[in-house]
């Protein structure tokens, strides 16, 4: 009975000692399961992360762009700020130079066959036509601004 006693007490030794291994190795699955885990949630935060840098980044691209396209557009409104002034400045000059040529060439008899008349009138008219390309061009140039 001693042997009999024996080996039961074996058997049940064994089977705990299984019972154990199986649930040692349960617990190893459940263990990898949850570092399997682990693993790939740091990966998805570490993409998220890197992704949001890039996002940050490319906000701060976008920030430093309309920052310049700011500064253009300051830049271009003193220019037009100056231009005005010059052409509110020039304006009333030409105008009394178009003026004055105007009135000398209206008060020219153009019945004249005097060939020195006919040259200084067609010398008037000439400037008259060059000082209204200037004002054309000065106000192109400003409105090209």
């Amino acid at each position: 009975m001693n042997d009999q006693n024996f080996v039961s007490k074996f058997e049940r030794i064994y089977e705990n000692t299984n019972v154990a291994l199986q649930n040692v190795d349960t617990a190893f699955e459940n263990y990898n399961s949850i570092f399997s885990q682990v693993d790939y949630t740091v990966d998805k935060i570490g993409m998220i992360i890197l992704q949001a840098k890039e996002i940050e980044k490319s906000i701060k691209i976008m920030d430093c762009q309309v920052e310049i396209m700011c500064k253009e557009f300051d830049m271009r409104i003193e220019k037009c700020k100056i231009q005005a002034n010059l052409i509110q400045n020039v304006l009333p000059s030409f105008s009394n130079t178009t003026n004055s040529i105007l009135n000398e060439i209206l008060n020219m008899d153009s019945y004249s066959n005097d060939h020195n008349y006919i040259r200084h009138r067609s010398e008037l008219i000439g400037t008259l036509r060059s000082t209204s390309d200037n004002i054309t061009n000065m106000v192109i140039t400003f409105m090209s601004i």
